[in-house]
């Protein structure tokens, strides 16, 4: 049938009928059906008694596919009303007799290929369309007893009536899917925007997964659309298309509903979905083959439709079950999160209500029923959760302005806090490396002359990123504002705006005071002991600064000969991990090194912390 713009389809359908003149057709009687191949079969004298009177189950044709029908043809009404011609509809491959002849063919009946144009019309002519009576046989590539497979009509009639039927049987199958075909255009419409909407923040998982879901669904239901118009196309792209684009929304809904909770895909899962497009695609592919009994056999065993496979029908069960899996224990679903739960609900009970009446025991009717009202269900629900996932993302593309604002904030008070140039003793050389894991970070150093000598302090705030350099600010700003010396007495003071914070963490720190001497006295709040010339160089280790008020420190003392380098870490150099802890072994030996030297060989080791390195050499 020629391709028709679908306004000119329905305006045929509706006018068609008004030409009231020569509208004639007539049915076949006395069809009886057998399934099997054999040539004499087609003979106007064969002795068809023993065929049956109903066709059988073509999922359950012996090893050959064929399947034949004879009927009578009464052409007695079309005599005198013009050319007549016969028409065949039925998904598969055939070939037409008329008393023994072959009058007509469709599609490859070696091979089984055939194209969706499947309403087929042949003239009657030669002695053939003068007679009254006709005997008809049609060898049928036998398929799968699917809804468009199970379809074998025939009828004879003028070609114009003939036409304007096929016309209004494509036009009654539009209007009764209807809200089904708009809905889902309304779906793949809303998908392209969320594509759209995650393409601008990769992040946003549970949108990307919805989008997919929604524009494979309206891929899928355009299949569907191409079936009813009969586009001339082979048989195996429909059905590629149509399996390709329904695994893909098998799998991106299920990938949706846990990635809308925050969670993985259980292996349960996976594993049940992996099967299904398994299934699909192996049925798809077998209309690739060139042996069609073999493609039938493989077809009935691996990837049956869900009407008549049990097992593919379990399946889809267990994967309407997502949405309860994603979010169990369901009573302790977040309020901010139950009416997409809700949504994601409505949406699984109409994907259910379409694998039930898939069943054997539902006729094709009530099969469509179900698509629609599945549409009428479902489809709202996916539009809201539509606007819902968008106003959820511009909540989070306002929190995160506010974030970075202030991170942008922290930083520069971070550059402000951190000198570009030390304030150094003249008898000693100080170097400073600092690295940190994000964007601003919680290590710290502070480095002054006092009228004691070179005050250093180095310290690490629990956690990372915004908070901890808040903290790590505050600190500082301390030290800058406060002219105590005695490391214990420094530690100390720090203690107290720590405490004082109510940030909930902790923060270590070692505070050294260098003095013109050769000396060095330092303490210790939970932090790594500093090295001199490779040595670990022994303090009491008191509280972390933060956690209790009464902390108390105490200050140790050592001898800082000519030359020697003192190196004080963070643990960010400990810790850097590439499978293997870098660790105090290489720490120790790498310790008389620049402090560039050290925090480059920490951070290409594996970064996973704020990394800071300060050396102090006497070189008087």
């Amino acid at each position: 049938m020629a391709v028709r713009p679908l306004q000119l389809m329905f305006l045929l359908a509706v006018l068609m009928p008004l030409f009231g003149q020569n509208q004639l057709t007539v049915e076949p009687t006395g069809c009886v059906y057998k399934a099997g191949d054999d040539p004499a079969w087609a003979r106007t004298d064969f002795d068809d008694r023993g065929w049956s009177q109903s066709r059988p189950d073509l999922d359950r044709l012996p090893d050959s596919p064929y399947l034949w029908m004879r009927c009578r043809l009464d052409l007695r009404p079309l005599v005198k009303a013009g050319p007549p011609f016969i028409q065949v509809e039925t998904a598969a491959a055939w070939q037409l007799f008329v008393d023994g002849e072959l009058a007509g063919a469709f599609g490859d009946i070696e091979t089984g290929f055939f194209s969706l144009d499947i309403t087929q019309r042949r003239p009657l002519t030669g002695n053939t369309a003068e007679k009254k009576l006709a005997v008809i046989a049609i060898r049928r590539l036998g398929g799968r007893d699917s809804d468009q497979a199970s379809v074998l009509r025939v009828q004879a009639g003028l070609e114009r009536t003939l036409q304007s039927e096929a016309l209004n049987s494509a036009a009654a199958g539009l209007a009764n899917s209807s809200a089904n075909f708009i809905l889902s255009a309304m779906i793949a419409f809303a998908g392209v925007l969320l594509l759209i909407l995650s393409g601008a923040d990769r992040a946003s998982r549970d949108i990307f997964w919805l989008g997919v879901a929604c524009v494979s669904l309206g891929l899928a239901r355009a299949s569907d659309i191409a079936l009813l118009l009969q586009l001339p196309q082979p048989v195996w792209v429909y059905n590629l298309w149509q399996e390709s684009a329904l695994s893909t929304y098998i799998a991106s809904r299920t990938v949706f509903f846990f990635a809308v909770a925050g969670r993985h895909v259980p292996l349960f899962y996976r594993a049940v979905t992996g099967i299904l497009v398994a299934m699909n695609l192996t049925w798809a592919f077998c209309f690739l083959w060139t042996d069609a009994a073999a493609a039938q056999r493989v077809s009935r065993l691996a990837a049956s439709p869900p009407g008549s496979n049990l097992l593919f029908w379990l399946l889809m069960i267990a994967v309407h079950t997502a949405p309860i899996a994603s979010l169990w224990p369901i009573w302790r679903v977040p309020k901010d999160q139950r009416l997409i739960r809700g949504l994601c609900f409505i949406w699984m009970t109409g994907n259910l209500f379409v694998s039930i009446t898939s069943l054997p025991y539902f006729s094709g009717s009530q099969q469509v029923f179900a698509f629609n009202i599945q549409a009428i269900a479902t489809s709202p629900a996916i539009i809201a959760m539509f606007f819902v996932l968008v106003n959820r993302q511009r909540r989070i593309s306002e929190e995160r302005r506010e974030l970075q604002s202030e991170m942008k904030a922290a930083q520069e008070m971070q550059r402000m806090l951190v000198p570009a140039v030390l304030d150094v003793e003249p008898w000693l050389a100080v170097d400073v490396a600092y690295h940190p894991a994000k964007e601003v970070g919680g290590d710290f150093y502070f480095c002054s002359k006092t009228a004691e000598g070179q005050l250093i302090v180095v310290g690490d705030v629990s956690g990372k990123g915004l908070k901890a350099a808040m903290m790590a600010s505050t600190l500082v700003g301390a030290l800058r504002n406060e002219f105590l010396t005695e490391p214990a007495a420094v530690l100390a003071h720090l203690n107290a705006v720590a405490v004082n914070n109510h940030s909930g963490g902790f923060v270590t720190c070692l505070c050294a005071l260098f003095r013109s001497n050769g000396t060095m006295r330092f303490a210790n709040a939970g932090h790594l002991q500093p090295y001199c010339n490779g040595a670990e160089l022994e303090a009491a280790a008191g509280l972390p600064l933060g956690i209790i008020a009464e902390a108390e420190y105490e200050t140790a003392t050592a001898a800082i000969a000519p030359g020697a380098m003192v190196t004080l870490i963070s643990d960010g150099v400990v810790e850097a991990d590439n499978g293997n802890l870098f660790g105090f072994d290489r720490t120790r030996e790498i310790s008389g090194k620049p402090a560039s030297e050290i925090a480059a060989a920490a951070k290409a080791w594996g970064q996973n912390d704020d990394i800071t390195v300060v050396t102090v050499r006497r070189t008087a």
